[in-house]
This record gives structure tokens, C-alpha cells and sequence, in this order.
């Protein structure tokens, strides 16, 4: 079997890390050949990629610094018949695309979660125009891009908004659920709350279940643990978008393979993230849900489930 290897930027940042942890652990139940190694102190990717291609491997996924300076490193490699797939970042080598794994697309989501929450506003007696108020959690990964996007969704739908962007909240669930009390007592005509990950949709929906269903709001967001869905399954919130970083690192693992394997792949991979409605309508009753996305369960993991269940220093 083919051996396929991770390449990491030296004191790799968190997504990095996520990707190669879910790539490695894809690999482990294929009982497949894997190593992820990290870039020397002071060494270019564009370095790293010449080093290993000489050392020799299979495959290889990037994780780019430079796209430029890349380029040349990949050809360099392919020229060795080393295949090669990047994370996120396009590259293109000996003036041919390098295959890139990205992910969904964030408008179009945040769309169809705002769709969901205004049509369950209007049942819970709401307006659907608004107003909304969109949060998410400071520090966690793109939480501040996937709110941007919802926020920008509101606005092209003519939607009424409460404040001049999307609110960060420094804290945990309930600091997350707090703001949304305190801006429902503000202003009780407040109709939907979205959110751009798992702490602030949590906290947002484990409130929301919890107030008389005249002063309800609804609640839709980005989640990127799978067993967060269950929220959106028992119709406590509206929708949610499976937005997960494994996938790209599974994904790029799996789409090395088949390059290894003298197959072909799609120069743009895109990494599924359907949205996922509510059964019912608006639920309540009391609910108390606390999971940290960050020890959710890797095993069994599938970035391709979602989609087909969710409708509209080396280590070796």
C-alpha cells in the first residue's frame, strides 16, 4: 500500500492539527501507511516538500504557507511521480492546478439556515423580518467567518439585524445563553438567533427551549460536531450547517490515496456542508446539553455521512 505523507508547517496553528489528526485517523482504520510530519525550525514548506520528495513518499498533503513559492517544490515532486493535494489554499505547478480540498460554501448555507429560522419565527408567532441577532464564540476556529456570513445573509434578505455586525461572546454556553436573554429583554420582539458554532448554538438553543413559547425565539447556526445535530433532530433549533475541519483533512488524505494509486481526482474538492431542518415545528421543555466540540468522538467519522442523511518533529 501506498505510503501517504502529511506535511505541517513548523508550531502548526489548531486547524492544521485537526486535519491531521482526522486524516490520521481515517488512515489507522484502513490500516493504511501514514505519516505527518512537522517543518523544521525556520524551513519553508516550499523546503519541506523538496526534502521529503527526495527522502521519498507516495503522496503527499500540504498544507500551504506561500502558494507562489510552493509551485515550484510540487513540480519538483510530481516530476519524481509524487502525488500531491493541498488544504484551502489553491497551487498551481509547472503551470498544471494542484488538487485543493476546500470547504462548502458558506454562503449559500447561512442562506438556507436563515430561511429556516425566519419560516419557524413566523410559527412561534414572530416576525419573519427580524430582527436577528448573530453571535458566536470568540477564539473559536472560523466561528467569526461563518457569522460574517450569516450576518451578510440577513442583510441581502432585508432581514432586520441587532447590531452593526455579529456579537462575540468570550465564554462558554451559558455566557452565550445570557446575551441572548439580555438582549430579548432589550428587545422582546427579537425573532431569531444565529450562530456560527457549536458553543453559541448550543447556548442560544438550550435557553431558547427553556422560555415560555410566547417570548420564544428561534435558533439556527454552523455546528462542526456531528453530535451537536441531535439538537436540530428533537426540533429545539431550526437548522444547522455541518461545518467540520475534519473533512477536509479526510478528504485530502483519501484523495492523496487515489492519486497514489495512479487514479485521477477533481482539481477542486469541496467538502459537503448540507444543511440539516428541524422535523417539527419549534420545540420546548427543559434541555441541558454541554458537549465540547473539541472531544467530540473521531471514531467512526465520516465527512460524506452528513450529506447523504441531511437534507435541503515527525509522527510516525
Amino acid at each position: 500500500m501506498p505510503r501517504i505523507t502529511f506535511l505541517l508547517p513548523n508550531a502548526p496553528q489548531t486547524q492544521p492539527l485537526i486535519w491531521k489528526e482526522a486524516a490520521q485517523l481515517d488512515a489507522a482504520k484502513q490500516n493504511a501507511l501514514f505519516t505527518a510530519r512537522t517543518a523544521g525550525e525556520g524551513e519553508s514548506m516550499a523546503d519541506f516538500v523538496r526534502r521529503v520528495s527526495q527522502e521519498g513518499t507516495a503522496a503527499m498533503v500540504v498544507v500551504v504557507d506561500d502558494a507562489e513559492a510552493l509551485g515550484p517544490a510540487i513540480a519538483e515532486a510530481r516530476r519524481r511521480g509524487i502525488a500531491v493535494v493541498t488544504i484551502l489554499e489553491p497551487v498551481t505547478a509547472g503551470g498544471e492546478p494542484v488538487p485543493v480540498v476546500v470547504r462548502g460554501d458558506y454562503k449559500r448555507a447561512a442562506e438556507e439556515l436563515i430561511e429556516a429560522a425566519a419560516s419557524d419565527a413566523s410559527k412561534l408567532g414572530k416576525s419573519a423580518e427580524g430582527p436577528a441577532l448573530v453571535v458566536y464564540t470568540k477564539d473559536f476556529p472560523e466561528a467569526d467567518r461563518r457569522a460574517g456570513a450569516l450576518f451578510e445573509a440577513l442583510t441581502r434578505a432585508g432581514i432586520e439585524t441587532i447590531g452593526d455586525g455579529p456579537q462575540a461572546v468570550a465564554g462558554g454556553q451559558y455566557d452565550v445563553g445570557n446575551l441572548v436573554l439580555e438582549r430579548l429583554k432589550e428587545r422582546p420582539e427579537l425573532a431569531m438567533v444565529l450562530t456560527g458554532d457549536d458553543t453559541s448554538f448550543l447556548g442560544a438553543t438550550i435557553e431558547r427551549s427553556e422560555l415560555p413559547e410566547g417570548t420564544g425565539v428561534t435558533v439556527a447556526g454552523f455546528l462542526v460536531d456531528p453530535e451537536s445535530f441531535v439538537v436540530v433532530e428533537e426540533s429545539f433549533a431550526s437548522a444547522a450547517a455541518f461545518a467540520d475541519d475534519r473533512g477536509l483533512g479526510i478528504l485530502a488524505y483519501r484523495n492523496a490515496m487515489t492519486l497514489a494509486t495512479g487514479e485521477t481526482v477533481p482539481d477542486r474538492i469541496v467538502v459537503p456542508m448540507s444543511v440539516q431542518r428541524a422535523p417539527g415545528p419549534p420545540a420546548f421543555g427543559r434541555l441541558r446539553f454541554d458537549l465540547n466540540p473539541q472531544d467530540a468522538p473521531l471514531e467512526g467519522f465520516d465527512p460524506t455521512e452528513r450529506e447523504k442523511t441531511a437534507e435541503p518533529k515527525d509522527e510516525g
